[in-house]
């Protein structure tokens, strides 16, 4: 297959623009389970390192009138809510940087992402078209999930702790049926609950696709087709060369180019590596 780029200026090009995302890997998750198959495959939010979103959210419901005689609706609603938070699918990426002028610091080339999610520098990070990926979300997994995508901020706890109970009243738990009530409280809290984190996971400056699933059921084994939207396959420092052969044939097969980083004098250099 045609390489989709072939000049080293449209692949620099690419990498520092908006449109570009990066997802740091292992190279056996990389190669085996995404080049190989085509497919990238959703993470569960409750399965992350980070305790703000593998914890139970103990949503607590406040509102007025007399809840206690909704005892086993409430119960129901926010164990619900609970099941859906911590089985939405994740996938999760690094952004560019920019200020006034231009970029300040590309995804792709972070020291401390390719040590904590690229394997020590000897991993794979995989360059996508955001633009495309959300496209291909849209029409794949609206159908049968509600798909939220947007960059993370990053806010204090203690400044993030109100929002996310649940606000319900007497009125609305006798006229509205549970399902209204759950998305309500999802389409109202997601911001809080998918999209912010705290403010020492802010130089990942993350953009994420949550799915949610509408019909509740707790297995999301969601995945993405990403032929139309990965740009370029960046190894990491210490890539093992072993796995050259391997690299240069899915480049071929999928039309799209790699390169390699090299440490030198304090900063990453972008290579062609054919030896």
């Amino acid at each position: 297959m045609k390489l989709r780029f072939t000049k080293e200026s449209e692949i620099k090009t690419y990498i520092e623009s908006d449109d570009a995302i990066f997802h740091f890997t292992r190279k056996d998750t990389a190669i085996e389970h995404i080049l190989n198959t085509g497919i990238l495959r959703f993470g569960l939010l409750g399965m992350t390192n980070d305790p703000q979103e593998y914890s139970s959210r103990m949503i607590t419901p406040s509102g007025w009138g007399d809840l206690k005689k909704y005892r086993e609706e409430i119960s129901e609603i926010t164990k619900t809510i609970e099941g859906m938070i911590q089985s939405s699918g994740l996938l999760s990426f690094c952004q560019n940087s920019y200020d006034g002028t231009g970029i300040q610091e590309t995804g792709c080339l972070k020291s401390r992402m390719w040590s904590q999610y690229g394997e020590n520098h000897s991993g794979i990070c995989l360059v996508f078209s955001k633009q495309k990926l959300l496209e291909k979300a849209d029409q794949e997994l609206s159908e049968e999930l509600i798909i939220y995508k947007e960059p993370v901020t990053y806010i204090d706890p203690f400044e993030n702790r109100g929002g996310i109970g649940l606000s319900i009243n007497e009125s609305e738990l006798a006229e509205q049926k549970n399902d209204e009530i759950i998305n309500n409280y999802m389409e109202r809290t997601h911001k809080k609950i998918f999209f912010q984190k705290q403010p020492d996971y802010k130089d990942e400056n993350e953009f994420r696709i949550i799915a949610v699933n509408k019909n509740r059921n707790l297995a999301n084994s969601s995945s993405l087709d990403i032929s139309d939207s990965l740009r370029v396959i960046i190894l990491g420092d210490v890539f093992p060369k072993v796995y050259l052969p391997t690299i240069k044939k899915l480049s071929e097969t999928l039309g799209v180019p790699y390169r390699k980083l090299h440490w030198h004098q304090h900063s990453y250099n972008l290579l062609q590596w054919s030896k």
